[in-house]
């Protein structure tokens, strides 16, 4: 049992962003008791504002609840009616965790990713290349080629879902993606930034 779980889980669920996401921090790599985890999952719909689900779906994707967390996140990308940012961080908990192919819910996982490489969402897009690269999704190359092709959107505060796409293909080959830069980083090397 985490020492004072319920404190954290107050902070995740109305804190500040930084009060949120540092409750989160000292949640992840635990293994959480069943209600604790099940406390945590419910932020996700009941937190105040969107930092705070965003921080309960990062605490999410690291615990050691391997089984449970797979199908929450699962869960948490494929509601559209969940906001791009919690969205985007179910995608990186999936790659996080990164399932076997001998893992239960891996297909669940490869199909939901699949899908949300079209999302309109840059930030579901940009995170679910991540993951799709992580796991090391074949079936991923076609799509990922066409984001590296054409795909110009930016996931807010990183880079170019192009170079995500660019990277999860590199890494899906068994090769090391490219050192990036956010972009409100580069200097004059990107035009009108």
């Amino acid at each position: 049992m985490i020492k004072n779980f319920s404190n954290l889980i107050v902070d995740i669920e109305t804190g500040s962003e930084i009060e949120a996401f540092e409750a989160a921090k000292n949640i992840a790599c635990n293994k959480l008791s069943k209600a604790e985890f099940t406390k945590l999952s419910k932020i996700v719909t009941t937190g105040l504002e969107v930092h705070n689900k965003e921080a309960a779906t990062y605490a999410i994707s690291w615990t050691e609840n391997r089984s449970s967390v797979l199908s929450v996140l699962i869960d948490i990308l494929g509601t559209l009616e969940n906001h791009e940012r919690v969205r985007g961080q179910a995608a990186e908990g999936i790659g996080i965790i990164s399932p076997s192919r001998k893992f239960k819910l891996r297909m669940a996982a490869e199909e939901i990713l699949l899908k949300s490489l079209k999302d309109s969402s840059p930030t579901v897009r940009f995170w679910s290349c991540y993951a799709v690269g992580q796991i090391k999704l074949k079936r991923a190359i076609e799509t990922l080629e066409k984001l590296k092709d054409n795909d110009n959107a930016v996931c807010p505060g990183w880079w170019y879902i192009s170079e995500e796409a660019d990277d999860a293909i590199e890494w899906i080959n068994d090769r090391n993606g490219k050192e990036r830069i956010p972009l409100n980083q580069r200097k004059n090397t990107e035009p009108n930034l």
